[in-house]
């Protein structure tokens, strides 16, 4: 994402969590549902071919394989075969579509590929790929990629316009269904309106601008658009000198200025309009550009602006401006260009269309790689997404796309469980009662809860730091409106992009500041070792001791007051919540109590808030009774503190696995995943672990020792059936992995410049051999 001192890819995912990883992902992001209207011309598969044979064969129960362990593998051919089958349109189509997405290993000739069938309620999904319920391939233990196809109803969907009437649709189902999860929200779940200065809007009936005063945004429905500038030049936007033009009536079709518009705000200007709803919030538009003072607060208080629009449209296709929201408007858009084919299989009577994807890896334009419209989507409670020709509705609720249909057209459901779909929602098209339903990736989804919730952090942060900023030092800017909006329940709010209330935990797992992920190209933040802090009551079971990992503290961190110069603590005190779990003599704090849950004949505690009844803790985290206060001083960007140092030598990588590479939205390519190194004392004895923030900083081992720093402690333990946990040097060094117990230290490799030391990778060093090293106690300031 930036690139202010260092550059790196995102920190290290292990082997099995990579592929823990893939298969969540694949997981969340799988829509379900029921398909009502395809278009494109069909694919048949030839007669005769054996790929297809065996497909068909599975599709009607001919083919069930037995139920043995070593014949339950449905697989109709090695991935040669079904590419060598040129002449059959289905096997052709299928080979392309496995071997399209750029975030997945490839196929080798060898490969087997099944077809299966999805479980009840999704048995309406078969998929081709590896062996169902295998992460990695089985032939090259590689992570491939999986094509699923939809067997229901079928209809005709008009490739060139989008149904606007099912739109509508969506808007007032949410409306009346969505109440409290969308809408009408408490004051825990909502951002509040803006505040800080009026707005500018477009008025879609009148064409012009208008000015709503603070005490009435609330009152007014307006939608925002999320796009991208792009490179285009001598476009229209509102500057002192043009404001009061662009304030008359019709000021925006006028020759003078319309011919200025781009076509994606051209567009949404009409949508709005045909959707009924009476203003649109453009960011060109909207804000005075060269007018600094009236600019500053419309760009602090954007967050609140995406979060109360009645809805956001997202223009995810294209390059710039100019792209449109195609296909929305007759008479004024341009129309789309949608492709769906169908694949048929005569003998089995079958005809699929291949399922929609919600969020597709590679090949998107530059919307999905901006930093600014990532905050735009997260923060928007509902999405109008325009994407590869299609449109679907996301909101906190459920998506629904123009193909797939969770519920929002009221039905006359008949005994067999049809429905109509009445009136002005769509043309009597038929589907079945759906049974299950997607809901916002988490990817673009914040939890606004009471309690500072750490992995809703993580997921945010990971999924920003890998986009791109026009301009790096926007880096925090444009991420502000979201850590603002959880700063709301993390005691001592955030820290140029770190949380303080959870300091020692962030610090040594992300990478403006070197020990700020802000300031790492790509770097993101990869917080496997910090537990599960919470998990509903229904669900406890094998949670509470989840990885058996704890950190502690072992300095305290000083920022300094730009303002004032003078040194203030750090509020990292996750840890005397932490400290509850075990010292039963520690009172709780008020709300909080404890509770039992019998797993696998031992006894597991947690805690529960009176507050939060549905769900355990494992800690008496801080619950907020309302907002905290954001912090308002300025601070340095740098921390001081007194710690430990030593000096060690960095020898080969842990295991040549990690050599693997993954999808860098940024990139729009495969990149490596930066490496992890074994550390050895000046007698080469085993110490611990480095972590590179790029996996071409460190190439091979070093003859020059390198200057560690002790930041934070852990100690991780073996659980009852004498497994550890992920960490992997305990599963693969010799010295330790017979250990019941493995404590270490969390230390940074750091580097000096004009007295500042700056982070260069971080590791963790086996607490026993630390203290067996040549160590001494320092002052440090780390930029």
């Amino acid at each position: 994402m930036l690139d202010l001192r260092h550059s790196a890819w995102c920190p290290v995912v292990f082997g099995f969590v990579r592929g823990l990883s893939a298969l969540i992902y694949w997981l969340h992001y799988k829509p379900t549902g029921y398909m009502i209207r395809v278009v494109g011309p069909p694919m048949h598969s030839k007669a005769g071919c054996p790929v297809c044979d065996k497909v068909s064969g599975l599709i009607i129960g001919r083919d069930e394989p037995p139920p043995d362990a070593e014949s339950k593998l449905p697989v109709v051919g090695i991935f040669a075969e079904i590419r060598r089958s040129q002449d059959c349109d289905v096997c052709r189509f299928v080979a392309e579509k496995l071997g399209e997405n750029p975030a997945s290993d490839a196929y080798t000739d060898e490969c087997p590929v099944a077809f299966w069938r999805w479980s009840a309620p999704n048995d309406f999904l078969f998929s081709f790929g590896p062996i169902e319920g295998e992460t990695n391939c089985l032939t090259c233990d590689l992570d491939h990629h999986i094509l699923t196809l939809v067997d229901l109803e079928l209809a005709d969907l008009d490739p060139d316009w989008i149904d606007l009437d099912r739109v509508r649709a969506w808007a007032k189902y949410c409306d009346t269904e969505h109440r409290g999860t969308c809408h009408c929200l408490t004051d825990w779940t909502c951002t509040p309106p803006p505040s800080l200065a009026p707005l500018l809007l477009v008025d879609v009936i009148s064409k012009c601008l208008v000015e709503i005063p603070i005490d009435r945004v609330s009152d007014v429905r307006y939608a925002a658009l999320s796009y991208v500038w792009g490179q285009l030049q001598n476009i229209l936007e509102t500057t002192q000198a043009n404001e009061q033009n662009l304030r008359q009536e019709n000021a925006l079709t006028s020759p003078s200025y319309a011919a200025l518009i781009p076509d994606t705000v051209r567009d949404a200007i009409e949508l709005a309009y045909r959707l009924g709803i009476p203003y649109l919030w453009v960011d060109r538009l909207c804000i005075v550009q060269d007018d600094i003072d009236r600019k500053s607060p419309q760009l602090e208080q954007m967050s609140a602006i995406y979060a109360n629009a009645y809805m956001t449209l997202v223009a995810a296709d294209g390059d710039d401006a100019n792209h449109g929201l195609r296909g929305t408007c007759p008479g004024v858009t341009s129309p789309r260009v949608l492709r769906s084919p169908l694949l048929t299989f005569p003998s089995a009577g079958k005809m699929f269309c291949v399922e929609p994807e919600f969020a597709p890896r590679g090949g998107l334009g530059e919307w999905k790689r901006r930093g600014w419209t990532f905050q735009e989507r997260t923060l928007s409670n509902r999405n109008l997404v325009f994407q590869q020709g299609r449109v679907f509705w996301e909101c906190r609720g459920a998506v629904w796309t123009e193909e797939l249909v969770y519920g929002p057209p009221s039905l006359s459901t008949t005994s067999g469980g049809e429905g109509h779909i009445s009136g002005d929602q769509t043309s009597g098209l038929q589907r079945r009662t759906p049974r299950n339903q997607n809901t916002k990736p988490s990817a673009y989804s914040i939890t606004l809860s009471r309690w500072p919730d750490l992995h809703t952090y993580e997921i945010l942060v990971r999924t920003y730091s890998e986009l791109l900023l026009t301009f790096p030092s926007d880096g925090l800017r444009a991420f502000t409106g979201i850590l603002n909006t959880l700063s709301r329940s993390f005691p001592g709010g955030m820290l140029y992009g770190m949380p303080e209330y959870f300091f020692d935990y962030a610090l040594p797992d992300p990478g403006f500041s070197s020990w700020s992920w802000v300031g790492w190209a790509g770097g993101g933040i990869n917080l496997t070792i910090s537990p599960r802090m919470r998990q509903p009551i229904t669900a406890t079971r094998n949670m509470m001791s989840r990885d058996n990992i704890e950190i502690y503290p072992i300095i305290n961190w000083q920022k300094t007051n730009l303002d004032t110069g003078v040194n203030e603590a750090i509020n990292n005190s996750y840890h005397e919540a932490a400290k509850m779990r075990k010292d039963k003599s520690i009172p709780l704090p008020n709300g909080w109590s404890r509770v039992s849950t019998a797993q696998d004949g031992s006894i597991e505690e947690g805690f529960v808030h009176s507050g939060l009844l549905s769900d355990i803790f494992l800690w008496p985290l801080h619950i907020a009774d309302y907002f905290l206060d954001i912090p308002t001083g300025s601070f340095q960007p740098t921390l001081r503190f007194r710690t430990s140092r030593a000096f060690l030598f960095v020898g080969a990588r842990l295991r040549s696995a990690w050599e693997e590479k993954v999808w860098s939205v940024a990139a729009n390519a495969v990149v490596p995943v930066v490496s992890i190194f074994h550390l050895h004392d000046s007698t080469g004895d085993w110490a611990g672990i480095l972590i590179s923030n790029g996996a071409e900083e460190i190439s091979a081992a070093s003859e020059k020792a390198c200057e560690f720093i002790a930041v934070s402690g852990g100690i991780s333990w073996k659980d009852g059936n004498d497994e550890q946990t992920i960490l992997e040097e305990w599963a693969q060094v010799d010295v330790i992995e017979s250990l019941l117990t493995y404590e270490f230290y969390n230390v940074l490799h750091i580097e000096w410049e004009q007295g500042v030391a700056y982070r260069k990778a971080v590791g963790r060093v086996w607490k026993t051999a630390w203290e067996q090293l040549d160590t001494s106690d320092i002052d440090v300031i780390l930029g």
